[in-house]
């Protein structure tokens, strides 16, 4: 017989809306602000940005979805969402970013930091329980954002909530490191073969 988990007394429960803004409408910025622009394809389903874009403002602050420098990004659409395509929004050019449609962005409050609400969002009880509340057509399901708002979870307090996240971003940076390993391996044959 397994035993629950118990979780500790000054863990709170809490829904993501209690501490975090969704899909929040960001400042405007200037015409010429050079900003970071992440299409899906610059999110890997590790969690980490990848051949992201700098391009001025003017030309993607419409028809975009805008984020900020601490914000978290989740994957909508489907296969997207069920690949845990996601990350935290970090050194953003001029902390603006935009970016695919098919993001819902989280602003995390001050009872969350931006580190432990990213790794709430690729928990597998996060990512099956949202495959589970997609809506739409087969090819084209998303997630909406009421699933978001309304996803409970235990809050563990600030202190916990940094001493996990800094336990994991070890095991992300050995993953975000093998990645360019195995990114650079595959150029170099590619060289060889081109040789």
């Amino acid at each position: 017989m397994s035993k629950a988990l118990q979780v500790p007394n000054d863990w709170k429960p809490a829904k993501i809306k209690d501490v975090a803004q969704i899909n929040p409408r960001s400042n405007s910025v200037d015409d010429d602000t050079l900003v970071t622009f992440l299409p899906m394809n610059a999110v890997s389903e590790s969690g980490i940005i990848q051949g992201d874009e700098i391009r001025k403002a003017i030309d993607v602050k419409n028809g975009f979805t805008s984020f900020e420098s601490g914000d978290v990004l989740v994957a909508k659409i489907t296969p997207c969402f069920e690949n845990y395509k996601g990350c935290l929004c970090k050194e953003l050019k001029n902390d603006r970013g935009y970016g695919s449609t098919e993001f819902h962005v989280l602003r995390p409050k001050k009872s969350i930091t931006g580190e432990y609400l990213h790794i709430l969002t690729r928990t597998h009880h996060f990512r099956g329980t949202g495959e589970l509340n997609m809506t739409g057509t087969a090819g084209q399901k998303r997630v909406p954002a009421i699933f978001l708002e309304n996803y409970e979870f235990q809050l563990p307090p600030l202190p916990e909530q940094k001493a996990i996240a800094a336990l994991l971003s070890t095991w992300d940076e050995a993953t975000e490191k093998t990645e360019k390993l195995i990114q650079a391996k595959e150029r170099w044959f590619k060289w060889l073969l081109n040789d």
